[in-house]
């Protein structure tokens, strides 16, 4: 997207396929510090274009440096840049430096600016179950209705919330639509028996709890009544056994030293 948005801007074929180039590819391989090093020779040259600032950022949120990373994406938007993306990736820069107020500043502002974007919405919403306003994340998901693949974490999210709220039958529906876009997801189905204890609907819960237990960790071998107890969390006590008064436990014999 970046290099052809560099194209677009009427960027030289020369500049365009060294510097613009050499970045971006170094920024795709992993290799950050080259990447910088060439983003900034293009900022040295074109230091109007929000373009090449944005690589930078990226560059340096992918190392980790996200303090740089968040100065320069409020660089772009300062540049007049107000891209669904730098919005976005500088909120999320802020949630993960825990700065979740900010986070939500920015993805109310992208939704407001992109109404339509799914991840923005998506984004909010995790801000919202971090915090655990679980109804406004029922709100905002309940919003984008069905999730495609490329989305689908947005089921998780929404049964999630769902069952913090014991809304156990919705949150059924989001566990196994999220399931079905993804069977590896073995927590989920957890989550699912969990919902299915709550409901009292033992049968389904050991049947679920079956069939993440062969799969995920003994690989078709024979399950047991037991184990629905096991993966819940819940131990059974051990039977108690007979206690020995103190009194009638004999000391250990000893020795008889003869004179």
């Amino acid at each position: 997207i970046v290099l052809m948005s560099l194209s677009q801007e009427g960027w030289s074929q020369d500049l365009y396929k060294t510097f613009g180039g050499l970045a971006y590819r170094n920024y795709l391989d992993g290799n950050f510090d080259d990447a910088i090093i060439y983003a900034n020779r293009l900022i040295r040259d074109y230091p109007d274009s929000t373009l090449a600032h944005r690589l930078l950022a990226e560059c340096y949120r992918s190392k980790g440096n996200l303090e740089k990373a968040v100065e320069i994406y409020s660089k772009v938007l300062d540049m007049g840049d107000s891209n669904k993306n730098v919005i976005g990736d500088r909120g999320r820069a802020y949630y993960a430096m825990d700065k979740i107020d900010l986070a939500e500043a920015d993805f109310k502002t992208g939704m407001r600016l992109y109404p339509f974007d799914s991840l923005l919405r998506m984004n909010l919403a995790t801000v919202y179950y971090h915090q655990k306003r679980f109804e406004e994340t029922k709100l905002v998901l309940d919003s984008i209705g069905s999730f495609s693949r490329k989305y689908h974490d947005g089921y998780i999210i929404r049964a999630d919330a769902n069952k913090s709220l014991k809304h156990y039958e919705a949150a059924l529906h989001d566990y196994k639509a999220y399931i079905e876009k993804d069977s590896t997801q073995y927590g989920a189905r957890m989550m699912l028996a969990e919902c299915y204890k709550a409901l009292g609907r033992t049968t389904e819960m050991c049947e679920t709890l079956k069939t993440c237990f062969e799969e995920a960790f003994i690989g078709g071998q024979e399950f047991h009544d037991w184990d629905c107890g096991t993966i819940l969390n819940y131990t059974p006590m051990p039977p108690p056994q007979e206690v020995i008064p103190s009194e009638e436990i004999l000391p250990p014999p000893q020795e008889v030293i003869k004179e």
